[in-house]
């Protein structure tokens, strides 16, 4: 994409470009959490080497990584300068409403 105006109109939409280097998600951490205990239990045939117990905590750690990964996700917001053309973040720029 090749973006073309005045200097100091480039130099706006460049800045309002920037997001913050996310995706917007919304986690369900409890939800998370179900679905990898029930995937880790379910395990038939021999294969499933982790106790009920096991598979809880295992199910718990994930669901605590995620959700820590995405509260320094949402701690850069504004900061990181990872997404150098974010639609989200030009989305409800002023540039992009023609102000």
């Amino acid at each position: 994409m090749t973006i073309k105006g005045p200097s100091a109109e480039l130099k706006a939409f460049a800045a309002a470009a920037r997001g913050p280097g996310i995706i917007p998600w919304e986690i369900n951490g409890a939800a998370i959490e179900e679905d990898i205990f029930i995937r880790a239990v379910s395990q038939t045939g021999g294969q499933r080497s982790l106790s009920v117990a096991g598979c809880r905590i295992l199910a718990r750690q994930f669901r605590e990584r995620i959700e820590a990964r995405e509260a320094r996700a949402r701690d850069r917001i504004g900061v990181s300068r990872a997404c150098p053309f974010d639609l989200q973040a030009i989305g409800g720029s002023a540039i992009c409403r023609g102000r």
